[in-house]
């Protein structure tokens, strides 16, 4: 039985908006099976964090050198440390430390260490197509220390489960299978009625941040292009700003910025987003922001996407609900939504891509967690 667990999180997993919603989900999802959670918080005060990155940004424009983040500098380990040893020397009764991160493990008493993320820095850099400076070697190191000192690392992909496997030869390593899908959203989904209005809309949706800029100018591309043959047609743009995309945005483009769940207002844009998406597109090659496919096919949204080592092992080479994007230009693209939004088979499309995430649900993720740890 578990009966207390410390959850430390780069911010505070009270608030919907950290890292993508899974730290709330998952210390909610913990108290809902009645675990005493305490949640504490890895990072210094936001004006710690901002005047950082103005002092830094300056520097590294005066000296020309390489950016550190916050996280990776020896001040920040120095506090981060000084937070874990105070917590459980505090909650010292707890069954487990849990760190939403690969970057730390409990070495100041006896409470085993669990870690849970998404992938390691290593894996970062390799997609990243980056070779490690001295800094982020001591970074990796890091890392490595905490993996192999943790009494259980679980990764929520099976390409980074596996990389760690590899590197460390370890029966700690663990992948649960399938996924999660950071939901929030309580009201009905009625494929009925929904799938109809999907078929009506023409409404192309993408989600990504800064990171998916090149994609989303590409798909703008696609988007003008194919406006020509079908005049309905408008796309929906969520995580950029009209300044983000620097461009003038014709009729029936529309870019939000982020979108906050905790916001009611964004909300509830967020999730009709969702429910009226005829396509969700994110053809980014080597990463195309799973969380928000996943989460979007849970609203029966077809998706157009690169087939990315981690989406492949997930799902298979051969999808039925949508199709794998494997040349990266805006004609490819443009060809890719027509097919979609003009198939004979789109209703069908639509149910394959619910039926395939539909037990992504955190209390599934969560029995398939505290079964890992309790056998």
């Amino acid at each position: 039985m578990i009966k207390e667990v410390i959850f430390f999180s780069y911010g505070d997993s009270a608030k919907i908006e950290t890292w993508s919603n899974v730290p709330y989900l998952f210390t909610k999802n913990l108290e809902s099976l009645e675990i005493k959670t305490h949640r504490v918080n890895l990072l210094p005060h936001k004006f710690v964090i901002l005047s950082y990155n103005i002092l830094i940004t300056i520097l590294c424009k005066i000296f020309k050198i390489e950016k550190t983040t916050l996280t990776q500098t020896k001040l920040y380990q120095y506090y981060a440390q000084r937070i874990i040893k105070k917590n459980v020397q505090t909650y010292h009764n707890a069954d487990y430390c849990i760190f939403s991160c690969f970057d730390f493990y409990n070495h100041y008493n006896t409470i085993p260490t669990i870690l849970f993320c998404d992938w390691d820095y290593i894996t970062y850099l390799q997609r990243m197509k980056k070779i490690p400076t001295r800094k982020d070697l001591r970074f990796i190191a890091q890392q490595k220390n905490a993996i192999k000192n943790a009494k259980y690392v679980i990764s929520l992909f099976p390409e980074c489960a596996n990389n760690i496997s590899k590197e460390f030869k370890t029966n700690n390593i663990f992948y649960l299978g399938g996924n999660v899908i950071n939901c929030v959203y309580n009201g009905e989904i009625n494929p009925a009625i929904i799938i109809p209005q999907k078929k009506r809309n023409n409404l192309i949706l993408f989600i990504g941040s800064r990171k998916y800029l090149e994609s989303a100018l590409l798909i703008i591309k696609a988007f003008k292009i194919l406006k020509v043959k079908i005049p309905s047609l408008n796309l929906h743009i969520v995580g950029l700003t009209n300044q983000d995309l620097n461009i003038s945005l014709p009729e029936n483009i529309f870019a939000y910025g982020y979108l906050n769940k905790s916001n009611p207002e964004q909300n509830n844009l967020y999730y009709n987003l969702l429910k009226q998406a005829s396509v969700i597109v994110n053809p980014t090659p080597i990463w195309a922001g799973f969380s928000s496919i996943i989460e979007a096919m849970y609203f029966y949204t077809p998706v157009i996407v690169s087939p990315y080592l981690d989406f492949v092992k997930t799902f298979g080479s051969n999808i039925k609900f949508g199709i794998y994007n494997t040349i990266y230009s805006e004609y490819e693209i443009e060809k890719n939504i027509r097919k979609i939004i003009t198939s004979n088979l789109y209703e069908e499309q639509c149910f394959c891509a619910h039926e395939i995430v539909k037990d992504f649900t955190w209390k599934r993720y969560m029995e398939k967690f505290i079964q890992t740890i309790t056998n």
